[in-house]
């Protein structure tokens, strides 16, 4: 099965396509998808976060 959560889907936004992905499984691997889902977040915090390169030394 194929999922897009961009144009030319069967669905309207990304939370129904999620949706839809994950409605088969069991609690164990759901479980699982919300724990990546919040380390995706939090990497993308992070990334957002973090300082620019010192510009102590020139290269």
């Amino acid at each position: 099965m194929e999922v897009s959560i961009t144009g030319g889907s069967d669905f309207d936004t990304p939370l129904a396509a999620l949706t839809s992905a994950s409605g088969g499984l069991d609690n164990d691997d759901f479980e699982e998808v919300i724990r990546y889902a919040e380390f995706r977040k939090a990497r993308q915090a992070l990334e957002k976060a973090k300082r620019p390169k010192s510009k102590r030394y020139p290269e």
